[in-house]
């Protein structure tokens, strides 16, 4: 018979095993932090978040193969029965009889004596053992049933190499293993004697519910037998598949609940056990604290010997698994790359919206209120939450859920009207900057994981693979993924979310990675092996213990299913498709379940197998149309851009007040606002400095889709060129790397708090020592740096400063040429690196780099032409003259302090040079942002 695309691929895949040409590469997880089923961003914990983390794969791109174990290896057998000569219907038949199928209480139509011969060394591989191992995991899970793990899980053990899988994949069901020897037995074959199913305290037993338990299931499920009853075998099943002969933790039923629809019928009876506390940080009897974490360190250092001894050997996984030191790393720079000055706030509302969410619903949330706030809609109810915050009124989550309720406050909501979860409020603190607000008693989790994203803190985030590293070095067993209490801990007075000072297990498992990764830097080991990834943070170590820890637990069996959480770094490939409808409508499909059609009558009376004869090939064919929706999901995968404008309206004694930087401001929102290809933009108060001289400018960032056309608002921004009689503009494109014709080199620099006037002068000093004196102050972006809250009366004259930005215009550089752009390009970059290798050092420094921009600068003589045109013009091309008395700079020449800058410009650059000092960009320069 013909296989389809997943037949072919596990075919394929069972040949390359076989007959292999090069090494097969083992499925890894995506990110440390994860869990089955957990949440994503902030890794949670705080405000009362459950202690979780997030999982592996990302449903798109695997959970497809989760429930097609069976399918392939059906398929396998059924065509290897009708190459002997039976019939489809038969041979069907058969392979469901063998693999527990919906025929497995019917005969075979073929003995055993002919089935092994034909399967000969064709499953006695890799794969057999590993469909095997899989097929009994995926029973116990419920997949396709107790009858599956009887007589599928047997009958592989019966085949050479895989009775050993069967024996380790303990523990098996009791009441199902007891089953599967006797039906054995009766048959006539010895499955005591062969070992498939062993009897004894490990795997026959069923445990027994105590005194205490019973009456915990009585209380739950009532005066109804049935409940009852369907909790009691809930309840023995939960301590069934966790053993302590097995390594793990004792199991004690501390909770059965009911659960009802909304009409009120009943649906399903869930058992809660009691919660484990992870306890590493408890030191044995007698051993002192500091003996003891010493101790743990060591251990932890153990483990990464162990890992770094495979690597030295050649081992992929293991070089795979130190290779994921520089997660963290990687994800900062995509979220400064593709964020920018942005990246704060995202950051932030990431870890306010992950509770209670998966990671795609966490990633979808925050982009939501990023892109809402950003077009002003939550404009209102922020300020009504700053005029309860200074009345001193509460603002707890409780209080303003229920008054919104009410329908006294207004929370901030999602295009359908919803709250965001139970995370509205705390959302609406990260947009007023509260986030970052450590007081005594805050679970450190969430903003301690936010902070490591963004690149605020490198302690570790004692997440739930960390902790159970850690209980696993101390010798303590394995506590039941059902039963995992979460990691204890909190911020202690004067804790701060840069200088954490945290209590219990979290803040036990921060001391324990620090020194460790101390000790693994100064003994310089993982470097010896993979020299590129350098001296590691603690939060790097803790990216390598997630991918360690996981791995133990995947080889060993100890985790239930395949991870559904997702990935961030999944979630932004994603941001950036063109048809966001579309990408929504292929994983819905894809993660949809297959849904059987109805029974037909006569299928009523000729039996079960006439049924799955007719389902088995629509199943097969849902199969196929998923991997085809996958690969259409794969193709659309695309980063968001970041476009950036150099624009300012002063001119020399022509000073912009701050309605008047609104005024400006609001022409570009005028653009972008009902463009839904962008995706979020900040457009707040800033200045640009030029030899020596400092003048207000526009921080202007937009974050689009690859489907945005830049047009509209490159012609706006011409347009404000010429309305404010400005020398040149430009519009900047940030780029993957400089090998486009256009590309130019800048540098972004970050800092971990916002800067005051004076710390902002001091890295102006340094920059200029460098000969860098053209450049733009980014600006955060939360509710109080918008332009229309700094227009009223008493406001700011510049959005919180986060960073700051510059890049090498050719079009300014009278030295520059078509014929020495290579070299000059070189030269720049060279200089950029060291200025970026020096600033680095500050210790306020979180991000700082090197990357490239694709640049069009419009001279005042471009204007006219330009916006004759009808359709998109083009700038003055690198290497071309500017007009005559282009003077781009456009200091502010009488050196006097403007009337609506007083205060701030005064405070911050007081201190001015008087002389011009060497410059970058050579003869004639402009400022590298915000130019005129």
């Amino acid at each position: 018979m013909a296989f389809n695309a997943i037949e072919n691929k596990y075919l394929s895949a069972l040949t390359a095993v076989q007959f292999p040409t090069e090494p097969i590469e083992p499925d890894r997880p995506m990110a440390p932090g994860q869990r089955p089923g957990d949440i994503l961003v902030a890794e949670v914990g705080s405000r009362g978040l459950p202690d979780s983390a997030y999982s592996g794969r990302s449903p798109d791109t695997m959970k497809e193969y989760d429930p097609t174990v069976r399918e392939r290896l059906a398929s396998f057998l059924q065509a290897g029965f009708e190459g002997m000569g039976v019939d489809r219907y038969k041979a069907r038949q058969n392979a469901q009889t063998l693999l527990g199928g919906p025929s497995s209480n019917l005969p075979l139509n073929l003995g055993f004596a002919d089935v092994v011969p034909f399967l000969g060394t064709g499953l006695q591989t890799q794969e057999s053992v590993r469909m095997g191992e899989d097929a009994i995991t995926s029973a116990q899970q419920g997949n396709y049933g107790t009858a599956a793990m009887q007589t599928g899980g047997a009958v592989l053990g019966l085949i050479p190499g895989v009775a050993s899988t069967v024996k380790a994949a303990k523990p098996l069901i009791p009441k199902a293993a007891e089953m599967t020897m006797n039906a054995l037995e009766r048959s006539g074959m010895p499955a005591r004697g062969l070992g498939i199913v062993e009897s004894g305290p490990g795997s026959m037993q069923t445990p027994a519910l105590n005194r205490q338990e019973k009456a915990v299931i009585s209380a739950g499920a009532g005066r109804k037998q049935g409940v009852k009853q369907e909790a009691t075998d809930v309840a023995t099943n939960l301590k069934s598949n966790y053993l302590e002969a097995d390594g793990w933790a004792p199991i004690e039923i501390n909770k059965v609940q009911p659960k009802f629809d909304k009409a009120g019928k009943y649906i399903k009876v869930e058992v809660e056990p009691k919660a484990i506390p992870y306890d590493f940080h408890t030191p044995p009897a007698d051993v002192p604290v500091e003996a003891w974490q010493a101790t743990m360190s060591s251990r932890v250092l153990d483990e990464v010997q162990t890992v770094v001894d495979r690597a030295g050997a050649g081992d992929k996984a293991a070089l795979d698994i130190l290779a994921e030191a520089s997660w963290y790393r990687t994800m900062r720079d995509r979220l400064r790359s593709e964020f920018g000055g942005i990246g704060d706030v995202f950051a932030d509302v990431l870890g306010t919206t992950s509770a209670q969410t998966d990671v795609r619903q966490n990633f979808k949330n925050a982009v939501t209120v990023l892109t809402k706030f950003s077009r002003g809609d939550y404009d209102q109810t922020l300020a009504a939450l700053e005029q309860r915050i200074a009345k001193g009124q509460p603002v707890d989550p409780e209080t303003l859920t229920a008054l919104d309720k009410a329908g006294d406050f207004e929370l901030i909501k999602s295009d359908a009207g919803k709250l965001f979860n139970t995370n509205s409020p705390a959302t609406m603190g990260a947009l007023l900057d509260m986030f970052r607000s450590i007081k005594a008693g805050d679970s450190p989790k969430t903003p301690n994981f936010t902070g490591n994203l963004i690149g605020l803190t490198n302690e570790a985030t004692i997440d739930v693979w960390a902790a159970r590293m850690l209980r696993r070095l101390a010798d303590l067993p394995r506590i039941p993924p059902p039963a995992e209490k979460g990691v204890g801990g909190a911020h202690t007075k004067g804790s701060t979310l840069f200088d954490p000072k945290v209590s219990g297990e979290f803040g036990f498992g921060q001391d324990v990675f620090r020194e460790a990764a101390d000790e693994i830097n100064k003994s310089g080991i993982i470097k010896n092996v993979a020299p590129d990834i350098g001296d590691l943070g603690p939060d790097d170590l803790q990216a390598v213990a997630w991918f360690i820890e996981k791995e133990k637990w995947t080889n060993n069996n100890w985790t239930t299913k395949a991870g559904e959480g997702g990935s961030l770094d999944y979630e932004m490939s994603l941001a950036g498709a063109t048809d966001q409808t579309r990408v929504n409508e292929l994983r819905k499909g894809i993660n949809a379940s297959f849904q059987p059609p109805g029974r037909r009558k006569g299928e009523t009376v000729m039996g079960e197998q006439a049924y799955d004869y007719r389902v088995s090939p629509l199943r097969e064919q849902d199969l196929a149309n998923k991997e085809e929706m996958r690969k259409e999901l794969m193709a659309s995968k695309a980063n968001v851009d970041r476009y950036a404008l150099g624009v300012s309206g002063e001119r020399p004694g022509k000073p912009m007040s701050n309605y008047a930087q609104a005024e400006l401001a609001a022409e570009f929102d005028d653009v972008v606002r009902n463009d839904k290809s962008v995706v979020t933009y900040n457009l707040a108060n800033t200045y640009g400095s030029f030899m020596g001289q400092t003048e207000r400018a526009l921080n202007a960032e937009f974050v689009a889709r690859q489907n945005f056309n830049p047009a509209a608002l490159e012609r706006r921004l011409v347009e404000q060129g010429k309305s404010y009689d400005q020398d040149a503009v430009f519009i900047s494109k940030v780029m993957n790397s400089g090998t486009g014709p256009n590309s130019r080199p800048g540098v972004e620099i970050y800092f971990k708090q916002k800067i005051t006037p004076a710390e902002m002068a001091a890295v102006t000093a340094k920059l200029r020592e460098y000969g860098v004196d053209g450049f733009t102050y980014v600006t955060d972006m939360r509710f109080g740096d918008r332009v229309n809250v700094q227009a009223k009366s008493g406001g700011a004259e510049t959005a919180g400063l986060n960073g700051l930005r510059f890049q090498y215009i050719p079009e300014f550089d009278d030295a520059y040429t078509v014929g020495n752009r290579a070299a000059i390009m070189a030269e720049k970059q060279r200089l950029f690196d060291k200025v970026v290798t020096d600033i680095i050092d500050n210790g306020n420094v979180s991000d700082a780099r090197v990357l490239w921009y694709d640049t069009k600068v419009y001279f005042r003589s471009d204007y006219d032409a330009y916006l004759g045109r009808n359709v998109e013009g083009t700038g003055t091309a690198p290497g071309q003259q500017s007009p005559s008395g282009a003077n781009v700079a456009q200091p502010n020449t009488s050196r006097e302090v403007k009337p609506k800058s007083r205060g701030l410009i005064s405070d911050r650059l007081s201190q001015e040079d008087s002389g011009t000092s060497k410059q970058v960009t050579g003869g004639r320069r402009a400022p590298q942002s915000g130019a005129k």
